[in-house]
């Protein structure tokens, strides 16, 4: 993002902790506390922590459902971002929609084709994972075209969630194990 749309969500947000990698510029973040997740000192400490859920006693307050789970940053009508909450709740309901319309399974290979700061990959990582099916992760960053059409069949992709642009840049290829196509994020042609 531009440093001026990360500064704006960085002040409205007003976050206590910044989770980073190490190099990424996170700007300004106001007094929050910036932990670098690759860090060999964060690496040793996290290594240290129990593998247990974390019980209710060991927080501030008792996770309820209707508590947010995230905020992600909308374009915005007016063109200034806004922030979303979205309740463990909400993700609980969404997750248990998708998997049951789309029929995902253990068997099921989702791709993960949207970027992470766009809410349709919370679809994607939420009905893959819960469902128990693999969640395939392409190691680049525009998928379009021969590429994301040898990518959906090379590794046996079964549901997807594909922009119209994008889709309509697949030529013809064989797709054997696909099973289930959603397409959104932007106006979608008869053709």
């Amino acid at each position: 993002y531009p440093a001026e749309r990360m500064a704006f969500m960085v002040a409205d947000a007003a976050p206590v902790v910044v989770l980073t990698s190490d190099g990424v510029d996170v700007g300004d973040v106001g007094g929050a506390d910036v932990v670098v997740l690759d860090e060999p000192a964060v690496i040793r400490q996290v290594a240290k922590q129990p593998a247990t859920d974390v019980a209710d006693g060991e927080r501030g307050v008792p996770l309820r459902v209707e508590h947010p789970a995230y905020v992600i940053y909308t374009s915005g009508s007016t063109g200034r971002p806004k922030g979303v909450v979205v309740t463990h709740h909400g993700i609980a309901h969404l997750t248990a929609s998708e998997i049951d319309r789309f029929d995902v399974d253990a068997t099921s290979r989702v791709l993960q084709f949207s970027s992470p700061s766009f809410d349709a990959s919370v679809l994607e990582v939420c009905m893959s994972l819960l469902a128990g099916s693999a969640l395939v992760v392409p190691t680049t960053d525009v998928l379009a075209g021969e590429e994301l059409g040898s990518l959906l069949a090379e590794a046996r992709i079964t549901h997807a969630l594909i922009s119209p642009m994008a889709l309509a840049s697949v030529p013809p290829v064989e797709l054997p194990d696909f099973r289930s196509l959603v397409v959104g994020g932007e106006a979608t042609g008869a053709d």
